[in-house]
C-alpha cells in the first residue's frame, strides 16, 4: 500500500514513516509540508493511502470554518475523481463531539485520531486493517448528509431575495485584527529575545569584575544597587511531563542557586495554571497585601500598584488565589504578559514555570524564546511508559525540535539509584535525587525555599549546580564551599 504523508512537520513524518515503513507499507518520499501541493502531488504518485494533519500542515485559508471547508472540499473531489480508492487518514486536535468529524464520516473518512497524544502503535495497527465504521462510532457527532451545505446556502439565498436588503452592521474584519495580534506579538518576541545575551565587554587588561545591576524588589517602588559580576540575561523555562513530578520544586532550586550566587533573579509562575507559589511561601501570613502583576495588568482598571513577592532574594511573580484563579487567555493575553516580562525584566535570570503545559500558546512563546529548557520527569513506571510509548504527541514533537538546536535538557526528579530505573528512559539525563520528605515539609512551614536541615542546606545550591553552571561566572562558582 503507497502512502503519502501531508504532516506539515519533518519530525513527525520520519516518525510515521520508520514505523510504517516496519510493517511494509510503501511510503512515497515526497512528503507535503502546505495544502496547496496536496492534490499535485496525490496526481502525480498515485497514493491508496493520504495522512493528513490538519494543524501542522499550512493552508491558506485563515479561519476554521474556511479550513474545514476546503478540507471537505479536497475529500469530496478526491472520491468523485479517483471513485473513493484513497484512504484517507485524519489527524488533528479536536473535541470529539465537533460537528467537522461528523462531515469526515460522512464522506467515508473512517480512520480519525482526533486527541492531542496519539499513541503510535494503536495508529499503525489501524491502519494495517481495513476501514471500519467502528473505529470513528465512538465519536460523538451528529452526521451530515453530503449536500446538507448546499442546500443550506440555497435556501439562504430564497430568503435574501425575498427580505432585500439587510440593516445589520457590516462585519469585522477578523482576518485583520488577527493578523494585527499576531504582529503585536511576533514585535514583542523579538523584543524579548534581544534581551537575552545582552552583556557589557571585559576591557583588555587584568580581569575585573563585571559589574551589575540587582534589582531589590519589595512590595511597593524598586531598589537598585551595584554588587560585582554580570552575566548575560538567560531565560530558563522549567515544565514537567506530567503533573505532580516536581517541575516547580526544580524551578524554585533553580532561583535559589541563582540567588545564592547574589545573582538577580526573577521567577515567574505560569498564570493559566493552578497557583502554588503564593501559598508555598505562607503568602497569606507573609504577604496578606500582596496583588500580582498579573492582576495588575488584567484588571488595569484598579490601578493595581506594582509589586512582587520578595523571599530567599527571589522576586516572584505569582498569582495570589485570595484575589484572582487561574486566568484564561482571552482574559489575561498574551501580549500583555509579554509586555509585562520586558517590563519587568531587569534581573539577569528569569525562570518561566509552565508546569506540565507545553502546548498553550503562552507555553509556546516562552519555549520559542527560552534560552534553555528544562523537562521534568520522576520514576513513576506509567508515566515513563507513556513518554517512551507516545512519539506523535505534540510534547515530544517539541522536545526533538529543541534538541537539535541544543537548548534541552532532561531532569529525572527524585531519582532512585539502580539500572532498572536508568534505562527507563533513553534521554540524556541529569538526575536529581530524593529529599526526605521531613526536609521539605519544615522549609514550607517557614516559607521558605531554603532547606532547614543543616546537612541538607550545605548541599542545597550543589545538587543542582550542574543545571545551571554555564550561566554562573567561574569566579562566583570558585566561592561555593
Amino acid at each position: 500500500m503507497r502512502v503519502l504523508l501531508a504532516v506539515g512537520s519533518q519530525d513527525y513524518a520520519q516518525i510515521l514513516r520508520k514505523n510504517l515503513a516496519n510493517l511494509d507499507f510503501d511510503v512515497i518520499d515526497s512528503d507535503v509540508y502546505h495544502r496547496r501541493y496536496l492534490e499535485e502531488v496525490i496526481d502525480l504518485e498515485q497514493p491508496d493511502m493520504v495522512i493528513i494533519h490538519d494543524t501542522y500542515l499550512p493552508c491558506e485559508p485563515e479561519s476554521v470554518a474556511e479550513k474545514e471547508n476546503e478540507m471537505i472540499q479536497m475529500i469530496e473531489r478526491w472520491r468523485i475523481k479517483y471513485n473513493d480508492k484513497i484512504r484517507v487518514v485524519y489527524l488533528c486536535e479536536k473535541d470529539r463531539k465537533d460537528p467537522f468529524l461528523g462531515r469526515l464520516i460522512a464522506r467515508n473518512v473512517l480512520d480519525i485520531f482526533y486527541k492531542q497524544s496519539i499513541p503510535i502503535h494503536a495508529l499503525i495497527e489501524q491502519l494495517s486493517n481495513p476501514p471500519e465504521f467502528r473505529n470513528v462510532a465512538r465519536l460523538e457527532v451528529g452526521l451530515y448528509e453530503v449536500g446538507e451545505e448546499e442546500q443550506q446556502d440555497e435556501d439562504h439565498s430564497e430568503v435574501e431575495e425575498i427580505k432585500g436588503t439587510t440593516t445589520e452592521p457590516p462585519p469585522v474584519n477578523v482576518n485583520k485584527a488577527k493578523a494585527e495580534k499576531e504582529s503585536v506579538k511576533k514585535d514583542l518576541l523579538e523584543k524579548l529575545k534581544s534581551q537575552l545575551n545582552k552583556k557589557e565587554p571585559l576591557p583588555p587588561g587584568p580581569a575585573r569584575p563585571i559589574i551589575k545591576k540587582e534589582i531589590k524588589i519589595q512590595l511597593g517602588r524598586n531598589k537598585v544597587k551595584s554588587v560585582g559580576y554580570a552575566i548575560p540575561r538567560q531565560l530558563y523555562v522549567v515544565a514537567g511531563g506530567q503533573s505532580r513530578v516536581g517541575s516547580t520544586f526544580i524551578s524554585h532550586q533553580m532561583a535559589y542557586a541563582f540567588s545564592n550566587f547574589d545573582m538577580g533573579v526573577t521567577y515567574l509562575e505560569n498564570p493559566y495554571q493552578k497557583p502554588y507559589t503564593y501559598e508555598r511561601l505562607d503568602g497569606r501570613a507573609k504577604y496578606p497585601e500582596y496583588k500580582s502583576l498579573f492582576q495588575r495588568i488584567a484588571q488595569p482598571e484598579r490601578e493595581i500598584p506594582k509589586m512582587f513577592l520578595e523571599e530567599d532574594q527571589i522576586s516572584f511573580v505569582a498569582l495570589n488565589p485570595l484575589h484572582e484563579s487561574t486566568y484564561t487567555e482571552k482574559e489575561l493575553e498574551i501580549e500583555n504578559v509579554l509586555r509585562l516580562l520586558l517590563n519587568t525584566y531587569e534581573n539577569p535570570i528569569l525562570i518561566v514555570d509552565i508546569g506540565n503545559d507545553l502546548t498553550s500558546d503562552f507555553s509556546k512563546e516562552m519555549l520559542k524564546v527560552a534560552t534553555k529548557v528544562f523537562f521534568v520527569m520522576d520514576h513513576d513506571i506509567p508515566g515513563a511508559i507513556h513518554y517512551n510509548q507516545n512519539e506523535l504527541a505534540l510534547e515530544r514533537l517539541i522536545i526533538e525540535s529543541l534538541k537539535k538546536e541544543g537548548r534541552f535538557q532532561f531532569i529525572v526528579n527524585r531519582s532512585i539509584k539502580s539500572a532498572e530505573a536508568e534505562e527507563m528512559f533513553q534521554e540524556d539525563i541529569y538526575y536529581y535525587p530524593e529529599i526526605p520528605s521531613e526536609v521539605i515539609f519544615k522549609s514550607q512551614l517557614q516559607g521558605s525555599i531554603q532547606f532547614s536541615e543543616r546537612s541538607w542546606k550545605k548541599q542545597q545550591v550543589k545538587l543542582i549546580l550542574p543545571l545551571i553552571k554555564e550561566s554562573v561566572p567561574d569566579v562566583l562558582r570558585k566561592q561555593l564551599k
